[in-house]
């Protein structure tokens, strides 16, 4: 039981240091559309799939941490971020065949968020006795009738109490929108895990970050 424990410990930290080392969020662009002549984004919808249940939590106040995270990268990448978007205007098929042949997008387009996992899980790690190894210092006489001192391993076991390991996630859709015609332009799957740790404020500023970062490469 007490190898096992170990080992289970083991493997919950290894597989959350590479999760979170992999994560990165996967996008497409329409093909038709220049992002680099975007200047403002309006969030027009925000859908929250995350709820508790089991040994997950949901954050509580997820669509605010999101506008928070996504204000504070707006800045660097100078873009304009805004809530409920105006309605859009009527559009016909030659605005959107002229869109095509210029290649030209709208400097405000409609951004759409849908959060499917914002929050964290929880293991219990039940109490248990562990192996430690400690270093006594004595003397031992060598061949030539010398004492010299060395460290000797003495080991015993150590009460460990119980714990509480958590996993930090992050699972958001980003869509942009043609506010004009209504098509999607963007699309941004970001899939985040964090071992260790409950707080998922440091994902959500790297997910705006790496969002607003892509949107502006244009492709």
């Amino acid at each position: 039981m007490k190898k096992f424990i170990t080992f289970a410990v083991c493997l919950l930290v290894s597989l959350s240091f590479a999760l979170s080392a992999a994560a990165s969020p996967s996008h497409w662009v329409h093909p038709e559309y220049d992002l680099t002549q975007i200047t403002t984004i309006n969030v027009t919808n925000f859908t929250n799939n995350s709820k508790s249940g089991g040994n997950y939590t949901a954050e509580k106040n997820a669509q605010e941490n999101i506008m928070s995270a996504l204000y504070a990268a707006s800045s660097k990448q100078n873009l304009l971020i805004t809530e409920n978007a105006a309605p859009a205007e009527p559009y016909n098929s030659t605005q959107t065949s002229l869109l095509k042949k210029t290649r030209k997008t709208p400097k405000v387009i409609n951004l759409q968020i849908t959060v499917n996992k914002l929050g964290y899980s929880s293991t219990v790690i039940p109490a248990h006795y562990d192996n430690q190894v400690d270093y006594v210092k004595t003397k031992v006489k060598d061949s030539n009738g010398n004492y010299n001192e060395v460290s000797v391993p003495v080991t015993h076991q150590v009460y460990v109490p119980e714990a509480t390991y958590y996993t930090a996630h992050v699972e958001i859709l980003y869509n942009l929108y043609d506010p004009e015609t209504d098509t999607m332009i963007f699309n941004s799957r970001d899939f985040r895990e964090r071992g260790g740790t409950y707080d998922t404020s440091g994902m959500l500023e790297r997910s705006a970050k790496d969002l607003l970062k892509n949107i502006k490469k244009g492709k």
